[in-house]
């Protein structure tokens, strides 16, 4: 999931497809269903899985403005609650 999420974030702007939706509901989407399926296949590292969707969306933000992006505060926060809500949910037992 991280490199489709990575190619479809680091495209340039031009390039994007139009979708129904709003920015800021794309990213949750996405980083969601990143942490998600990771979360339920292993929750015993979950302490590790936040840190590390974090991390990769600061990189995306932090290199969307070299492909004529632009990186926001506001996609970190809106992927930041994203993966929380995604390893909380994999995290209930089934």
């Amino acid at each position: 999931m991280a490199a489709p999420i990575g190619l479809a974030t680091l495209r340039p702007a031009q390039q994007l497809p139009d979708a129904s939706g709003t920015d800021k509901l794309h990213h949750v989407i996405a980083f969601a269903v990143l942490a998600l399926p990771i979360s339920s296949a292993k929750p015993h590292q979950s302490r590790n899985y936040p840190v590390y969707g974090i991390m990769f969306d600061i990189f995306i933000e932090l290199a969307q403005p070299f492909v004529n992006g632009s990186g926001e505060v506001g996609d970190v926060l809106a992927d930041a609650c994203a993966i929380a809500l995604g390893c909380a949910v994999g995290f209930v037992p089934g």
